[in-house]
């Protein structure tokens, strides 16, 4: 197969995977917690009460983030059932001492807006990192299916660049793929 016929077949896939006829498109939330901090919640089509819940904890930032974004693996996330949730948090710059609080805010936000999440795994790069692996370790954030905190299903990165996040790939692994079938 030439470079180029590769090229074509992979880029119409792509496109037959985003843009498939009958596609329902993700419920979208936007609103603020009482804590004042901005968030996003993307939900696919046909998840459940359950079903599992990515949040995605973003890096240092020096202006304050009203406009929370999911990241650059969302469509792929969305595709495989993940539901996504991402506070912007009420402040800006070292956002540590409140973060916690206000992703505890926004899983009450989307535990009464969409249902109660089975797994939640925590992800981030930089800043967002700590807090995804700080977020493991609360209690607040023990999914309905896994009371037993689990810190091996945090994807916590660190990066000088922050927009070489949109060069990451990330595979979320289920128990039996990681060898805990049936812990």
């Amino acid at each position: 197969m030439s470079h180029w016929t590769w090229r074509a077949r992979a880029l119409a896939a792509l496109l037959a995977l985003g843009c498939g006829a009958g596609a329902a498109a993700p419920v979208e939330l936007r609103g603020e917690t009482p804590g004042g901090a901005r968030y996003l919640i993307v939900v696919p089509e046909g998840w459940r009460a359950g079903g599992p819940l990515v949040f995605v904890n973003h890096g240092f930032n020096f202006a304050l983030d009203v406009d929370p974004d999911v990241g650059p693996l969302r469509e792929v996330q969305l595709a495989q059932g993940y539901a996504l949730a991402a506070s912007g948090f009420r402040g800006r710059g070292w956002a540590l001492p409140f973060a916690l609080d206000d992703n505890a805010e926004l899983l009450d936000v989307f535990r009464r807006e969409i249902g109660e999440p089975g797994q939640i795994i925590p992800v981030g790069g930089s800043m967002g990192g700590i807090i995804s692996l700080k977020q493991a370790e609360d209690p607040r954030f023990a999914g309905t299916d896994e009371r037993e905190l689990r810190e091996d299903k945090v994807a916590a990165f660190g990066n000088a660049d922050h927009r070489q996040g949109a060069k990451a790939r990330l595979h979320l692994v289920t128990d039996a793929e990681a060898g805990h079938a049936g812990e």
